[in-house]
């Protein structure tokens, strides 16, 4: 990671870190995913949860959080099926729920004890949404319905503040997150956007034409494309390019 990448993830972290304030919250963790996962991922969807990277979190005892809930799952958790429906959905605290009994020892253990899910489709990537998880300390004496009116009250900044850190390129698509695609085929795909022939591309790429072929296809039929131009478009629907 260059130095500008580096302030980049800087200043998301900072801006996170802030919105925790406004909302009267500990941490937040941030990232992108499909609208529809079970469309994309099907029985691979708890697997791609598990192994995927690409979430910005507002400090690194919210990082080590997540990593060992995700780290702990053996079935999908319902709470992440629900949020990924739902534009506002507050996670489960019934501890019947093996998955929950792991995670409250770990809230207990790290003073944490709410968490709400916010989710927004992008008017840009058309099969993306946008996720905040919104996480309380135990310390928080704030009603639920008064967390909810704040954060309902809150959504339009939230919004803005989802289209302000897709532009900004920090986090991968959930194509490539969640292993769909490789980031070999993906640098493929952003140098056709640019018009590079083939030639030109195995150059770039150190690769023969037909490696370059097989990575266009590749791409093509992960995004449903018939060709390059189509390719391309969907690229930027799915926010590789």
């Amino acid at each position: 990671m260059d130095n500008k990448a580096k302030q980049k993830v800087k200043h998301c972290q900072s801006i996170l870190k802030a919105t925790t304030k406004k909302l009267a919250a500990e941490d937040i963790v941030f990232h992108f995913d499909f609208t529809n996962p079970q469309d994309w991922l099907g029985r691979r969807w708890m697997h791609g949860v598990k192994s995927r990277s690409s979430l910005m979190f507002s400090s690194e005892k919210l990082n080590h959080l997540v990593t060992k809930m995700r780290k702990s799952m053996v079935t999908m958790n319902p709470d992440i099926i629900r949020a990924t429906k739902n534009p506002v959905h507050v996670w489960s605290q019934n501890e019947t729920l093996s998955a929950n009994k792991f995670k409250t020892g770990l809230f207990n253990e790290l003073g944490y004890e709410k968490q709400i899910s916010i989710g927004f489709d992008s008017p840009k990537f058309s099969q993306l949404r946008s996720s905040f998880c919104v996480f309380y300390g135990s310390d928080c004496n704030m009603p639920e319905t008064e967390r909810l009116a704040l954060l309902q009250n809150s959504m339009l900044d939230l919004e803005l503040l989802s289209s302000h850190l897709s532009m900004l390129g920090v986090l991968n698509s959930p194509v490539e997150d969640y292993g769909l695609l490789k980031a070999p085929t993906v640098a493929v795909i952003r140098n056709v956007a640019k018009g590079y022939s083939r030639n030109q591309l195995s150059t770039i790429h150190s690769m023969s034409a037909r490696g370059i072929d097989y990575h266009i296809e590749k791409a093509r039929l992960t995004l449903g494309a018939n060709n390059s131009a189509s390719l391309v478009d969907k690229a930027h629907e799915m926010m590789l390019i």
